[in-house]
């Protein structure tokens, strides 16, 4: 069953993600418009700019991920109860920049104002799907934020847990508690005997949490550590290694969300911990001996750098064929000149486009569709104005037949044109102007095409 109700982004707004995820920037979302559709149910269009009628605006209460899928983002606005007295039938969020971002339809919800005689608040949520949640800003100005009772029981619980995890929030309290027992009364506590006295780190030989140092061989269930580490002889074997921004193992690589990061301990008094990312066997990041860099930021190796594989994050699909002004086709696209290509090597356009524009080799090859000079007409798909065309199928040039009419004078019964008293029979026919040439075009400019693989 079809849904009734739903959001969508708009053109506007897909363009402005993938534009956002291509180039490394994030989209800021902050206000919500609510509309009562003119009177009418309302389909959700991509194509709208703004709400079939607007009849309320303001900015967001919330904005944040959805915790049960990462690729959806979750928009809050909150109708205070003097505002009202119209039906809500539609609503979209809207940018920074005053663009509408997404458009969903609702049921139809009467709003009352205050002095109706009846008084809600009435929250609106939209769920948008995004693809990549980092590219959108997920801040709202909480000076203009409406608590409601939900938000606040939600802010409180979250501030009550992370003061209960901070083991500094009480420091008189864990002191008290520690002098209640002096060192002398470990020794009634030893072997295998539980111990009902409080023990301070320093009593059972801790090492300090910051400064110090570890001589001879440790054993510990946690090691952490700054990029600064270094190493004093010998090599170091991490049993895990884990971050808060991707994934090790046992052997000490991280793995971050793309590409790989290898850490590796030199044999070297005093040597940092080099750090590298590597992407398809290529170093994109590199936290030198001295130092130096700063995440992404920092200077990149043999000529990549994070746009290799924030590319492939896009939400641009494989197949997908644009137009561009260089001679060359760029990373990760093919020239679309009809070339026999690998169904091993490009295996995803494989899957996507199969043998649709030719079947190369009949069995490793694959045909990649060939637009060299070719005008490209959208698909049919059973509107009727270009019936019986496959997807993928050329056309010949064609006019559109018609006719021309032509003045004949003649006498008496005759319609013969007569010269000198001669019979001239024969075709009339006649030819272009001097701009004329062997096929029908309109005004166009050369661009190459190219397919994403």
């Amino acid at each position: 069953m079809a849904k009734e109700f739903f959001v969508i982004l708009t053109d506007i707004g897909r363009a402005k993600l993938a534009n956002a995820v291509a180039l490394g920037q994030s989209i800021t979302l902050t206000h919500m418009a609510v509309g009562d559709g003119g009177g009418e149910s309302v389909t959700p269009d991509a194509v709208r700019t703004a709400l079939v009628r607007e009849v309320y605006r303001a900015q967001l209460n919330t904005l944040e991920t959805d915790p049960d899928n990462p690729n959806y983002i979750v928009g809050e606005l909150v109708i205070p109860s003097e505002v009202g007295g119209w039906t809500i039938r539609e609503a979209g969020v809207i940018d920074s920049d005053g663009n509408l971002f997404a458009v969903g339809n609702l049921p139809a919800s009467y709003k009352p104002k205050l002095d109706e005689g009846s008084a809600a608040e009435l929250r609106v949520r939209l769920v948008m799907e995004v693809g990549s949640a980092a590219s959108v800003t997920l801040k709202v100005d909480p000076t203009v934020v409406l608590a409601s009772r939900e938000y606040a029981e939600r802010m409180a619980t979250t501030a009550v847990t992370a003061h209960n995890r901070d083991s500094q929030a009480h420091p008189d309290i864990r002191q008290t508690l520690a002098k209640k027992a002096e060192q002398t009364d470990l020794a009634a506590h030893t072997g295998s005997k539980s111990n009902p006295h409080s023990v301070t780190a320093a009593q059972v030989g801790a090492v300090p949490k910051a400064g110090g140092s570890f001589d001879g061989g440790v054993d510990a269930d946690t090691l952490r550590a700054r990029h600064g580490l270094t190493v004093s002889g010998g090599y170091v074997t991490w049993n895990s290694y884990s971050s808060s921004h991707g994934e090790g193992d046992v052997r000490g690589y991280y793995s971050p969300k793309y590409g790989k990061l290898d850490l590796t301990a030199r044999d070297t008094q005093g040597q940092t911990l080099p750090l590298d990312i590597t992407l398809n066997g290529h170093k994109v990041w590199h936290h030198g001996n001295d130092g130096s860099g700063s995440g992404l930021d920092a200077d990149t190796l043999d000529g990549h750098d994070a746009s290799d594989f924030a590319w492939k994050a896009s939400e641009v699909p494989v197949g997908a064929i644009i137009a561009v002004a260089t001679a060359t086709a760029p990373k990760h696209h093919l020239k679309c000149n009809g070339a026999a290509v690998g169904r091993t090597t490009y295996a995803n356009l494989f899957a996507a486009i199969g043998t649709r524009f030719g079947a190369g080799d009949g069995s490793t090859t694959f045909n990649l569709p060939d637009l060299r000079g070719e005008f490209v007409r959208g698909w049919d798909d059973g509107r009727g104005v270009d019936a019986g065309r496959a997807l993928g199928s050329a056309q010949g040039d064609e006019i559109k037949a018609h006719d021309h009419q032509q003045r004949i004078a003649f006498s008496g019964d005759s319609t013969s044109c007569a010269r000198d008293g001669g019979h001239l029979p024969g075709a009339f026919g006649g030819t272009t102007s001097m701009t004329g040439g062997p096929e029908t075009r309109p005004r166009n400019v050369a661009l190459m095409y190219c397919i994403k693989y």
